[in-house]
């Protein structure tokens, strides 16, 4: 594997173990709908569950079609920015 790719590997591994971290400490330590203020008047960190994808499509959506489209939008996204990158860097 060339360094440019370790070094996103190792980026794009810390992102998610730290966005999943903090999803569980916000799980374990906050009541659902609790907002703590960040920055007084301006940011809140406030919890809620979101079902669906970004902005809450698919939220009302039955979850046996929800996540199977969910999981293969992300993969052919994935498979498009690897090929794309792969080609652009020829």
């Amino acid at each position: 594997m060339s360094g440019k790719w370790q070094s996103i590997s190792g980026w794009l591994t810390a992102i998610v173990v730290l966005d999943q971290l903090t999803k569980l400490i916000v799980d374990r330590t906050m009541a659902l709908h609790q907002s703590i203020p960040i920055i007084d008047g301006l940011f809140n960190l406030t919890y809620v569950r979101n079902t669906g994808a970004a902005f809450g499509i698919f939220a009302g959506s039955a979850e046996i079609f929800r996540r199977p489209f969910l999981i293969s939008v992300s993969i052919l996204a994935s498979a498009f920015i690897v090929s794309f990158t792969e080609t652009a860097g020829e």
